[in-house]
């Protein structure tokens, strides 16, 4: 549906480009009318419900050609006194996914505030994919991998409590299922941590400051957290680690909102025991750095990120982004983490799905240390 919509929008352009200003004009406003007709057949509104359904499309080539479904709800709260200027609705986001390789995705995210200010953010997910694991590197340069099938299950969230207008404090929340089986190769062994079947279960506080003045599409505010989440034992997981979590978001609004640039920085540091190595801190992915080809590669006890975008709102409900960033990864928390950054850029397009909420249906490139490129198709900003 996008493509097909991307397709007619610019062979539309390139036609009035042959036209006088008033037939570009006219032909503009057909246009968007054309599309807000047939974006009626996906999207529609209910008091203080608004609703679409959006196919969900990726590629990437440990896990091939990826089509699915992906409802939109969004809720508006029902009383906004004592919001200021923050606008804070539920949005919950159902997806269904299925690979040309096999791989299956269910995920369910829930993001709440409730009427007595509490925030509740949640995902409910569960995977059957082939993974592929990344030992040490081999003597001839070579990447020592071994291929697995892998089911996991994922309940992972936060609960906090609003104190004023933007400062929330709370806990975390992270229970997680993993069997990996059909292990291939000889980099994936039964003594590496996270071998076979493991149940994980950890629990810490929170604490954010959150005065973005949107949470789907912020343009004005940030979003700062600081985290710790210990699991143990002592209530049922199979791994005794800790993880903290750094996270800084800022955004600025230029021209009036038809700009934004948006910079994130965030680091992650592990304490304690083994962690098995599925749930070992990663800078890539959709939501992180947008460019690596191989995401479980980049993976480490501690990490660090920082990237920037620019959002440029074009013509319409469609946008495009210009992203760039750099990370790395370590085992060890010393001056290594800052050597030998990899750096990543990428470019975009957005098409707003919601008539009256910022909520984007996104396509981004991103380019990275490997030379190879990696496309990504969501919903919602990356951060």
């Amino acid at each position: 549906m996008a493509l097909f919509i991307g397709l007619f929008f610019f062979s539309k352009i390139a036609k009035a480009q042959e036209n006088t200003p008033a037939d570009t004009v006219t032909q503009a406003n057909k246009l968007s009318k054309f599309i807000s007709n047939a974006m009626d057949i996906f999207t529609g509104e209910k008091g203080r419900l608004t609703y679409g359904l959006f196919p969900v499309m990726d590629y990437e080539e440990y896990k091939g050609f990826e089509i699915g479904i992906m409802p939109v709800f969004q809720i508006r709260p029902a009383d906004t006194t004592g919001m200021g200027e923050f606008f804070r609705p539920t949005t919950i986001l159902p997806e269904i996914s299925y690979s040309t390789k096999g791989h299956i995705s269910v995920e369910l995210d829930f993001i709440s505030f409730t009427k007595n200010k509490w925030n509740i953010q949640s995902r409910l997910s569960y995977y059957r994919l082939e993974d592929v694991f990344y030992g040490p590197e081999l003597p001839s340069g070579e990447d020592n991998i071994s291929p697995m099938t892998t089911d996991r299950v994922y309940f992972i969230g936060e609960v906090s409590k609003n104190i004023g207008q933007k400062y929330f404090v709370g806990f975390k929340y992270d229970l997680t299922y993993a069997h990996n089986y059909d292990v291939l190769g000889e980099a994936l062994t039964p003594d590496t941590p996270g071998y076979g079947e493991n149940m994980l279960v950890g629990v810490g506080p929170l604490i954010k400051i959150d005065n973005r003045n949107n949470t789907v599409y912020p343009s004005k505010g940030g979003l700062h957290s600081i985290s710790y989440t210990y699991f143990s034992d002592v209530y049922g997981s199979d791994f005794t680690y800790g993880l903290f979590n750094a996270d800084f978001r800022q955004y600025f609004s230029i021209n009036k909102d038809k700009s934004v640039l948006a910079i994130q920085t965030a680091t992650n540091i592990s304490t304690g025991g083994d962690i098995p190595f599925f749930k070992l801190p990663g800078i890539a992915g959709s939501r992180m750095l947008r460019g690596f080809a191989e995401p479980t590669k980049y993976v480490g006890r501690n990490t660090f990120l920082s990237q920037a975008e620019f959002r440029q709102h074009i013509w319409w409900r469609f946008g495009s982004t210009a992203f760039a960033g750099f990370g790395n990864t370590s085992e060890d928390l010393d001056k290594t983490l800052f050597r030998g950054m990899e750096y990543v850029y990428g470019f975009g397009g957005r098409f707003q799905i919601l008539p009256n909420d910022k909520v984007n249906f996104r396509v981004d490139m991103g380019y990275g240390p490997s030379g190879k490129s990696t496309m990504f198709f969501s919903v919602t900003e990356a951060f």
